[in-house]
């Protein structure tokens, strides 16, 4: 696993997914949206709250991942060449 943190720039996408939903984790932790303090449910706070943690925690984790996985070359498996494999027949048939 150290190996992959000193590949550079992989290594460093990976660094800013895991600090991008520790910075999500904190801002909720500072925020407390569970007590009373940002007002009423879907006060405008509680909503800026919501959108702050949800893109730092879930999309732009999800942007670099996918990234991340498109560059694998091996993971990604062509239609035709899944077909040539396989020997089947898309829509096939008898009627």
């Amino acid at each position: 696993m150290s190996d992959f943190f000193k590949k550079g720039r992989e290594g460093t996408m990976f660094m800013a997914m895991i600090g991008s939903f520790v910075l999500g984790i904190l801002v909720m932790l500072v925020t407390q949206p569970w007590t009373n303090l940002l007002g009423a449910s879907y006060s405008m706070e509680r909503i800026a709250v919501l959108y702050a943690v949800t893109a730092l925690c879930w999309l732009i984790p999800g942007v670099l991942s996918m990234f991340l996985f498109a560059k694998n070359k091996e993971w990604l498996a062509p239609l035709g060449v899944i077909c040539q494999i396989w020997n089947i027949a898309y829509f096939h048939h008898i009627y």
